[in-house]
């Protein structure tokens, strides 16, 4: 389901449509760096979070094992924190600032023409809601209505779902906590994991 919305967040660019009070919008090239970035980076989509960042912020970084990632400051949640991204991150990143050359310092990363963030944060909110609709992933299979806090669990699901990682530190880099952790993030994680076991032992019992 993923796949499917950042591609078609590539193919739906210039889609037009008509909000509730009669304002024609469009779907812009920025929403689709933004849904790469945010599952890269389990930022909150908060005026505060993602929609904070500058790229005076932004330093690009190489692990010792030559992964590419980004590294920046932000005021999160629960603490002020460096947050180091997944490489799809900088990729999305990479992309945008390729399209946008004559970008300043002090200029947003997304959606640099609002300056007013919490309208910007409205924009991307509608136009994400489109995106839903147009690639029939309004909701879940559970019946819950996604948002754009959806690509933070995506994001926090993804990453539990990888072998050998300290839960804690899963905790610290996604600034939530071990209880939401076990109580919602996890759970979801190990399902189609521990799949294949279940149908064996389902098995067994017939």
């Amino acid at each position: 389901e993923y796949k499917v919305l950042r591609d078609a967040s590539l193919k739906l660019v210039g889609h037009e449509y008509k909000h509730t009070n009669g304002t024609i919008y469009r779907i812009d090239r920025d929403m689709h760096d933004l849904i790469v970035f945010m599952v890269g980076s389990s930022l909150r989509p908060t005026t505060s979070e993602v929609y904070a960042l500058q790229h005076k912020d932004m330093k690009i970084k190489k692990s010792k094992g030559g992964t590419t990632y980004l590294e920046f400051y932000v005021n999160r949640k629960n603490k002020p924190m460096i947050v180091q991204t997944l490489q799809t991150s900088y990729y999305s990143y990479r992309d945008l600032c390729e399209r946008r050359k004559d970008y300043l310092p002090e200029d947003y990363v997304f959606y640099p023409q609002y300056k007013n963030r919490n309208y910007c944060k409205d924009v991307c909110i509608r136009q994400f809601g489109e995106l839903l609709i147009q690639t029939d992933l309004k909701y879940s299979q559970l019946k819950e209505k996604r948002t754009l806090y959806s690509l933070r669990h995506t994001a926090i699901i993804y990453t539990l779902s990888q072998k050998g990682l300290d839960q804690m530190e899963v905790c610290a880099r996604a600034d939530t906590s071990m209880k939401m952790l076990k109580d919602w993030y996890y759970p979801s994680s190990q399902m189609d994991e521990k799949l294949g076991q279940f149908l064996v032992e389902e098995n067994l019992t017939i």
